[in-house]
């Protein structure tokens, strides 16, 4: 671990001679600042879960000493700085006061001064009630501390006289217990618990079926068949008491046990052996432990846990552990041994070994060791090389050891020279020096990947293999390494049960491209139940104290993007899964990843995570998945507070009894079942359960199959409601058509659909199935690919390292690639569909179809028209965001209705049931021809649908034959008949929706256009692949168009130039200005004519180019001829990272000069542009233009010819907005006709370029099935068996004109500015609504940046809370901080992705909108903000965690483009308006113009009034003079003086002062004073003057040469003071920054008031 820097003390001599201690005694005994802490690694959390710096009070006197009156300081002019409430410190006793600024000084509560600690070691003294006598002091002139570091206490030797005492002694009288459920949770192990009803015994327990414990058994020990065979676990309760608990400096506790056991004690785990790290009720022991060796005491040292004692009555609670039920004996022994200092004395100063908090603290040492440093870092590496380890302590020894063992004072080769590294080594290494504390051991791994590749654990098929063997170096840098290095090598026996048991470990993280990683040590361990003992084991890292740090900070996860929750930095807990569980056939190895990804696209929180290859001392192990824990420690990082306030459960389906609460007392769990389980769980339950999150969690969890556990935290005190997570997602990726059976927390949802609210959690259910299944939401289609495969990419080359490890026991690489692909290319597309279709049966989503948009959100012009379609009768919208419905199911009255457009093309159905087909039902082979337009049906037989036979009313309409044979039927009948489409055009797509039992091929014009159930090569006499369940219902398919190229995104045919539409995604492009029919190269064309005419295309809302920016490949083909050429551009495709254009994909066909011109990534040199002289081309004529990127490579195709070609490095941008046709999308109009416009996310080859261009006369690039004029529709159904009863068919044909399918389309909307488009459908017949559909709009030209969006108030230093309103909600100040932003553009403003990189944390939520004009809140408690403020009617609150630094820190506020928004910090010493620091003010930006610098103090001034403004505009200036004069009664002009006191009425204001009062005329001071600057003593003049706080005015101090140039030259003038009088003036002290005399020049001071 790289950590300390160096620092020593001189060698204490006698200890009391060098550190001087004042001690004032009284009656009530002798006080002592004993320890302190002045950067807090965690070693003891204040109440509100924050790690601040600390100071330890000690009373050596023989009675009470009462603190009241007295004081800490930090600062030796100002003595009284913090007073202490009344409290007292029993004799020998100790206080803890957290210095955290927090200043919370209540009597009976926890203690915070109002500063905090110097890490670079400052002042501190404790002072007696006079103000003025120092009790005890640290850091003074004469003897300065030394820096302090993090973790590492500093304080005073406590030593003395000691004596052994036993607490708990054997055949102590206990309690014991066999638990026959987890209700108990962990309550059992702490003081207070009501254990009358449990069995009276005294020490040991157990059971023995033999003779070999019983004389171990206390009285009433020996539980025989209560416990043998009924549990593997018992509880055991020892009482004891606790004499004057601080004096205890050791603790041990000693154990007889057989086989495991884990001790608490006063609720907290102690110590523990063969356990798992977190116990149920039924528990086993995960080892055995000997009967020889069960019955001798083995002692476990707990002394970092003497400070849980308590003087008094104390438990020590032991879950004894058995290996299996059928054991036949177990033994519980338990004895606790103590050594209390009973004379104890106080030395001299120095570094602390371990934090002692409310103990004592032992020895000190001088100084530390400076860390270990290695001349080479850890990494990978190809050729040999020296390295050198070095410290800068003067004679410190460094000893280390390479062969992966822990180096000692005693053990290890003593670095005298270069250590020579050839192959994969791992080099340990520590330094000490006598009297300072060494350091800790640093690890490095040198990792040779061609050393790794011939372990002997890799297969060689793999590492010698032709197609993976020059793949495998990149392989094992294909993702970040973890190396772990530990001395149990159990660890590496593959064949050995899980280890539960903490190990102490080495981690790094390494980095192949040299990104700085870390190293730290932990506690290693085994994870996962009773299936997962594989081979490849799982591993859990714990980040202890006892182990190194607390916490692991360290951004892991880094370098993923989340729209969410972006990923904690610092860990408590992380987990390396396995995989092996899903890895033959569960999913391949990606199941949990993808579920846990799915959770956070969705909005809600899950584990972060990535894949890493890992190293066992040395050793390779495999490709794992570094994720995150759920816990209370990672729900407390997302949602702000301490671990503490949070619980955490493990449980199975619909919460059967072996849960487990394994964080917190399991109190609020127990309150949200209970709540559950009662009536209208709905509402009841709604602050106990995130009912949202759990609809989502049950969502995906019924897409998959998972196992049978989930996990869940919440927080009761923090207001955080339960939220969930899918914890064993092994099977969620089975083969496609796996479904789930496992019920999970379904339970949850069946109970909420009871109570009289009912109908609100359906709707919530359906808004939750929308709002993820449509509209490219995170459980559509493409999402699902895309998160998938984004993946599998991340860990596809890693993979063969993986395989050549595990490959013989899991899967080789190809069949990995396989099972992968298969998902993308066949359960994923089907299985959303799947999902709705499932939902609607199941009456969980409306049948009535929720508004569709006629573009989804995203960037649109105040001229662009969207529309609304549905089938229902009414549309209700709202643009404020609010539900167009209410509760209960009654319209929103705010809410608008839409107006249907009555003029536009209404859906039409061409075919439904009563149709008349032709059918043939002999059995016989007809080939192929009848499916065709020509083939001659004369001969078939007719009849109306629905068609078929069997006895269930099949064949409604015609019944048709099966053969002379019932138990041999025909395997196939023929259908067909002819439908007149006269304009296929002007639909968006067709619907066929279809019944048929078994299979069915379905052809249009001949072409294969439907299969289901049925062989691509079944011919008449086969039958279908099986039966189906829903025989009866209708099937939705959308018909299919053909493409002539694969890979195309988008299609725009131009055929309709007053619908311009995709014909891929139905992408509607907005005709900006007038676009008119023209006769184009294939069919239809739009003419742009020669105004500024432009198509836009939003390319934000739904995402269709990213394909082509992650393939970084793309490929535009398009007819174009002018009517004349000028600078245009015929396509832009624009990303504003691409530069202040934006262009990321761009041509001039032509420019002005004849020039073609090929942008790609920006614009417009060597890596962006290619271009060539087109002189030869007439652009007034029709030409075919190809412009393909492929990676670098670059080509322009003219009428099937490559024409030009060239390299550039730029890579396209993924933040794409729109692509405009005709135009830049600002102006270069393009006077074009424009025809057959496609888009590929790929490099299209020259075969394909002279496909399309097919000789001049072209190719669309797509063809629908349906043509214009008659067509051919023949379908074939097939029997299941020849002794099936029954077939049926039947088929409904409809064009739509909406891609919802509804009637219904409303007259446009037009957007003025940024909303959010709220829309429900409603049928009044039967009063059902339809889900929300909502979607978010910007303007084009609108983004955020410093110029429109500013911190307008900042209140980082609140004052205490006083009023009861106020402490009923917090005691803590800091929960009244707020930070106010202010949009001060012109127009409304999307927040979407700005977030704070730097102070608290925060991201504002997706479609957050602030308009002009207006304020927004972010606030830290709002309950406690709303306790001092009430609610702030109109402005947008939001919480966020952290806290903001009392004393300044840096804030950063990034958003969507590459520079930060803001990047300022903010200070409480002068020149920054230091009333805002705990005076009860607040910063407020003096002026909210565009480009005022928030970093500059002079932008600020301190708020008028306590508490500040928050939402609303500060009162303007403060109190002029006319108000004052008016108010004090002065009868003079400004320039008379009333009170005759020598200053004119107007300086009393500017000053404060009282006008009719001559003795109040404040001092203005000119003082000469002797100062130490820089190390040298000088002579300063110095000005002091009092200040009117409230005065609309300014005091501004002045210097000049001359007496004729004034300035307020900040150069020449330093502030030293700024105290607040507490009367609404200030005094203030200024000095001149040079020192007087010494020949300098003169220099004149004056004080000017305006």
């Amino acid at each position: 671990m790289d950590s300390l820097p160096i620092t020593s003390l001189t060698a204490r001599t006698v200890a009391l001679l060098v550190f001087s201690i004042c001690v004032f005694s009284n009656a009530h005994g002798a006080l002592h600042i004993t320890e302190f802490m002045a950067d807090n690694g965690g070693s003891s959390l204040d109440s509100d879960g924050d790690a601040s710096d600390w100071i330890e009070i000690f009373n050596s006197g023989p009675e009470f000493a009462d603190l009241n009156g007295h004081f800490l300081t930090d600062e030796e002019d100002n003595m009284t700085k913090w007073q202490f409430p009344t409290v007292q410190i029993p004799a020998g006793g100790f206080l803890l006061v957290f210095a955290s600024g927090k200043n919370r000084n209540g009597a009976g509560s926890e203690l915070h001064t109002n500063f905090n600690l110097a890490k670079a070691g400052e002042y501190l003294a404790l002072v007696a009630p006079d103000g003025s006598t120092v009790i005890a002091e640290f850091g003074s002139a004469t003897n300065p501390l030394p820096a302090q570091f993090e973790g590492v206490p500093y304080g005073l030797m406590q030593t003395g006289n000691t004596k052994a005492t036993v607490l708990i002694r054997s055949g102590t009288p206990a309690k014991a217990l066999v638990p026959a459920d987890g209700s108990f949770r962990k309550t059992w192990t702490r003081i207070g618990f009501d254990d009358a009803g449990w069995n009276k015994v005294t020490t040991g327990v157990g059971y023995d079926e033999n003779s070999t414990y019983i004389p171990e058994f206390g009285a009433g020990g020996n539980l025989g068949n209560r416990l043998n065979n009924v549990n593997t676990s018992l509880y055991l309760r020892v009482l004891f008491d606790v004499a004057d608990a601080p004096a205890i400096s050791k603790l041990t506790l000693k154990m007889k046990y057989d086989d495991g056991f884990t001790a608490f004690l006063n609720g907290v785990r102690v110590a523990f052996s063969n356990s798992p790290a977190s116990t149920t009720w039924n528990s086993v022991a995960t080892g055995s432990h000997a009967d020889g060796d069960a019955t001798t005491f083995k002692a476990f040292n707990i002394s970092a846990h003497t400070h849980l004692l308590n003087t008094g009555a104390n438990v020590l609670a032991i879950q004894g552990l058995n290996t299996s039920m059928t054991s036949s004996d177990m033994l519980i022994s338990p004895e606790l041994h103590a050594v209390r200092i009973t004379d104890s004395t106080i030395g001299g100063p120095g570094y602390l070994g371990t934090p002692s908090p409310g103990t004592f603290n032992g020895d000190t040492f001088d100084g530390f060791v400076s860390d270990t440093k290695f001349s080479v870092d850890r990494g990978f590496f190809k050729t040999p090389f020296d390295v050198r380890i070095t410290t800068d302590t003067v004679d410190a020894e460094i000893r280390y050891t390479l062969d992966g063992t822990a180096p000692s004072r005693a053990r290890g080769k003593i670095h005298s020279g270069p250590i020579k590294i050839s192959g994969t080594t791992i080099v340990r290494a520590m330094a000490y020096r006598s009297g300072f504390k060494p350091t800790n051991i640093d690890t490095h791994t040198y990792l040779f990947p061609v050393d790794v590749m011939n372990q002997q654990k890799m297969r060689t098929t793999i590492t010698r293999s032709g197609v993976y063997g020059p793949q495998m170096v990149d392989s094992l840098k294909a993702v970040p390494t973890i190396s772990l290095v530990t001395h149990n090598a159990e660890f590496l026996n593959e064949g050995r049960s899980n280890i539960r048991e903490e190990y102490q470990t080495s981690i790094e993280m390494i980095f192949p491209d040299g990104t700085p990683g870390f190293q730290e040590n932990g506690g290693l361990s085994n994870y996962g139940g009773r299936y997962t003992n594989f081979r490849k084991k799982s591993f859990r890292i714990a980040f202890r104290r006892k182990f190194g740090v607390a916490k692991l900070r360290y951004p892991i996860f880094d370098g993923f993007e989340y729209s969410h929750h972006p990923p904690a930095e610092d860990f408590d807990v992380i987990n390396l899964r396995s995989g092996s569980h899903d890895m033959s056939s569960r999913g391949a190895y990606m199941s949990n990843r993808f579920t846990d990804d799915s959770m956070l696209d969705m909005g809600n929180i899950g584990p972060h995570g990535r894949f890493v290859h890992l190293y066992l001392n040395g050793n390779y192990w495999g490709q794992y998945h570094l994720r995150e824990r759920w816990s209370a420690d990672m729900a407390s990082s997302y949602f702000g507070g301490s671990e503490d306030a949070y619980e955490a459960v493990n449980a199975n389906d619909n919460f059967r009894n072996d849960e487990d609460v394994y964080d917190g007392s399991g109190q609020f769990w127990s309150e949200t079942k209970g709540l559950l389980s009662r009536p209208n769980p709905f509402i009841n339950a709604a602050d106990h359960i995130d009912v949202a999150n759990i609809v989502d969690f049950m969502l995906l969890w019924v897409s998959g199959n998972s196992e049978s556990e989930f996990r869940a935290f919440g927080s009761e005190t923090r207001g955080i409601p339960f939220k969930f997570m899918i914890k064993d997602a092994d099977g969620f990726l089975r083969s496609p058509g796996h479904s789930a059976n496992h019920a999970g927390p379904y339970s949850v949802m069946s109970r909420m659909r009871s109570g009289v609210n009912s109908s609100d959690y359906s709707i919530l259910l359906a808004d939750r199935i929308h709002k993820h299944y449509f509209n490219n939401g995170a459980l559509t289609p493409a999402k699902n690919i895309q998160r998938l495969k984004r993946r599998v990419d991340e860990a596809r080359l890693g993979f063969i390292s993986e395989a050549a490890r595990w490959g013989n026991l899991f899967r080789e690489p190809t069949s990995w690639e396989s099972y992968q692909n298969n998902l993308i290319n066949n359960h994923f597309p089907r299985l959303t569909k799947t999902m709705i279709g499932r939902f609607k049966s199941a009456g969980m989503y409306p049948n009535i179809i929720a508004p569709v948009y006629s573009q989804h959100g995203g960037s649109v012009s105040p001229l662009t028209p969207v529309t609304m379609a549905t089938d229902g009768k009414i549309i209700y919208y709202t643009l404020d965001g609010s539900d167009p419905r209410l509760p209960g199911g009654a319209p929103n009255l705010d809410a608008l209705t839409a107006s249907f457009d009555v003029n536009g093309p209404d859906p039409i159905t061409f075919l439904s049931t009563g149709h008349t087909w032709k059918y043939l039902d002999d059995g016989s082979d007809q080939g192929t021809a009848w499916r065709s337009p020509g083939f001659d049906d004369f001969v078939w037989q007719s009849g109306p649908s629905e068609l078929g036979y069997g006895s269930d009313g099949e064949g409604v309409g015609q019944i048709v034959g099966f053969g002379p044979d019932p138990s041999a039927k025909h395997p196939t009948t023929y259908f067909r008949t002819t439908v007149n489409i006269p304009d296929p055009s002007v639909f968006f797509n067709f619907l066929l929706r279809v019944k048929y039992d078994d299979g069915i091929a379905a052809y249009i014009n001949g072409v294969d256009v439907l299969r289901q159930n049925l062989s691509n090569i079944a011919t008449f006499s086969s039958f279908a692949n099986g039966t189906i369940d829903d025989e009866a219902g209708w099937k939705d398919f959308a018909l299919p168009s053909s493409e002539l190229v694969p890979g195309l995104i988008a299609y725009w045919p131009m055929d309709n130039a007053s619908d311009i539409i995709d014909k891929v995604a139905g992408i509607r492009g907005e005709v900006l200005g007038e676009v008119v029919a023209a006769e184009g190269k294939l069919g239809g064309a739009a003419d742009l004519g020669e105004a500024q005419n432009w198509i836009r295309v939003d390319a934000e809302a739904s995402g269709w180019l990213e394909p082509a920016s992650d393939a970084d490949a793309m490929s535009v083909s398009l007819w174009q001829k002018l009517h004349v050429v000028r600078s245009s551009s015929t396509f832009w495709f624009r990303a504003e990272a691409a530069g202040s254009n934006a262009r990321n994909f761009q041509a001039h066909i032509p420019w002005s000069n004849n020039n073609i011109y090929f942008d790609t990534s920006g614009c417009c040199g060597g890596t962006q542009r290619i271009s060539k002289g087109a002189a030869d081309i007439d652009f007034l004529e029709w030409h075919h233009f190809v412009f393909i990127k492929d990676k670098t490579h670059k080509e322009i195709w003219v009428d099937g010819e490559l024409w030009h070609e060239g390299e550039n490095d730029g890579t396209l941008f993924d933040d794409w907005t729109y692509l405009a046709i005709g135009s830049s999308g600002i102006d270069s109009y393009a006077a074009a006709i424009v025809d057959d416009f496609g888009v590929f996310a790929r490099a299209i080859t020259p075969e394909e370029v002279a496909i399309i261009y097919n000789g001049g006369s072209g190719n669309a690039l797509m063809t629908d099935a349906l043509k214009a004029g008659t067509n051919t529709i023949a379908v074939e159904i097939h029997q299941a068996s020849g002794s099936s009863s029954d077939i049926r068919f039947d088929m409904m044909l409809r064009g739509e004109t909406s891609r919802g399918g509804g009637d219904n389309v409303s007259e446009p909307l037009f957007f003025a500015e940024a909303a959010m488009l709220r829309a429900r459908s409603y049928n009044t017949d039967n009063k059902e609504w339809s889900a929300l559909n909502e979607s978010f709009f910007t303007i084009d030209g609108v983004s955020v940046d410093a110029s429109n969006l500013v911190v307008s108030e900042l209140h980082y230093h609140p004052a205490n809370p006083t009023t009861p309103l106020e402490l009923a909600e917090s005691s803590d100040r800091d929960d009244f901080e707020f930070i106010e932003f202010l949009n001060i553009g012109k127009a409304a403003l999307d927040l979407s992705g700005i977030r704070f990189e730097a102070g608290i944390t925060f991201a504002f939520p997706e479609n957050t909108v602030l308009k002009a004009g207006k304020h927004l809140l972010l606030i830290r408690n709002r309950a406690a903000f709303e306790a001092r403020y009430g609610t702030i009617e109109g402005i947008q609150l939001f919480e966020y965690t952290g806290r903001l630094n009392n004393s300044g820190e840096q804030l950063l506020i990034t958003g969507n483009g590459l520079n930060p928004l803001h990047d300022f910090t903010y200070d409480d010493q002068l020149p920054w308006p230091t009333e805002a620091d705990g005076k009860g003010f607040s910063l407020i930006l003096s002026s909210q113009a565009a480009g005022f610098p928030l970093g500059e103090p002079a932008s600020w001034t301190v708020s008028r009034h306590l508490g500040g403004s928050p939402g609303t505009v500060e009162p303007a200036g403060g109190i002029t003079y006319a108000a004052w004069a008016a108010s004090n009664g002065i009868q003079g002009k400004p320039n008379d003086d009333d009170d005759d006191d020598g200053l004119s009425n107007y300086w009393e204001f500017l000053f404060g002062s009282q006008p009719d009062l001559a003795s109040d005329a404040p001092v203005f001071g000119l003082t000469i004073q002797s100062i130490v600057v820089d190390g040298e003593v000088d002579d300063y003049l110095f000005l002091t003057f009092r200040k009117n706080l409230r005065a609309d005015a300014s005091l501004t101090v002045e210097v000049s040469s001359d007496l004729i140039t004034w300035s307020p030259d900040h150069a020449m003038i330093e502030p030293v003071s700024k105290a607040d009088n507490g009367d609404g003036t200030a005094t203030v002290t200024v000095r001149l920054a040079r020192p007087i005399g010494q020949g300098q020049s003169q220099a004149f001071v004056r004080l000017r008031g305006n």
